[in-house]
């Protein structure tokens, strides 16, 4: 998981509970297999349920397909971004 900004106690709490939960299922041979909360609760999901759920965004720049979304100079998150002041490096 990644979200942005300065990380509260929140989300190092939940990092811990998703690293120790990965820990136990790969002690216990459990592998491919994804760490997830259900209903409030640590477990895991098999990789195969959650992969092949992406849909096709578009043409990719050799022009095949895939399942990246190009986000331009121009899009609107990269003008809020900028209009709070954040340096995107350009």
């Amino acid at each position: 998981m990644q979200r942005g900004g300065t990380p509260t106690a929140y989300d190092r709490v939940l990092s811990t509970k998703y690293g120790s939960k990965a820990m136990e299922l790969a002690i216990q041979g459990k592998f491919n297999v994804l760490t997830v909360i259900k209903k409030g609760k640590l477990d895991s999901v098999p990789l195969e349920d959650v992969i092949g759920n992406n849909k096709e965004i578009g043409a990719i720049q050799d022009g095949t397909l895939g399942n990246v979304k190009v986000v331009t100079m121009e899009d609107d998150l990269v003008i809020t971004a900028r209009n709070i002041g954040i340096n995107l490096g350009d």
